[in-house]
């Protein structure tokens, strides 16, 4: 399994733990939960990959991937429960 492969299992396994919400929701469900697990997602695996390898891995298109990490700051700011898991799980997914 290649590096990208495999830091994008471990984030995505770490949201859904933290969230409890499934892979499969956090990827395709709109509900206001899951929508704010998939920018945690997104937010935290822009820190090693670049939008194009995001929206390929996530199966959304680059716009997507680059809208969900550009606005992650202000819908943190609305949601006291994505800045919790946000603070929980970005430390252990350094640079």
């Amino acid at each position: 399994m290649n590096t990208t492969l495999f830091f994008y299992q471990e984030v995505i396994n770490a949201v859904s733990e933290a969230t409890d919400i499934t892979q499969e929701n956090i990827l395709h469900s709109r509900t206001e939960q899951a929508t704010n697990a998939r920018y945690l997602l997104i937010q935290i695996l822009s820190v090693r990959l670049t939008d194009e390898a995001i929206s390929s891995l996530l199966g959304i298109t680059r716009q997507a991937a680059n809208k969900a990490r550009n606005h992650f700051a202000q819908r943190a700011r609305a949601s006291w429960e994505l800045r919790q898991f946000y603070g929980l799980l970005s430390p252990r997914f350094p640079p």
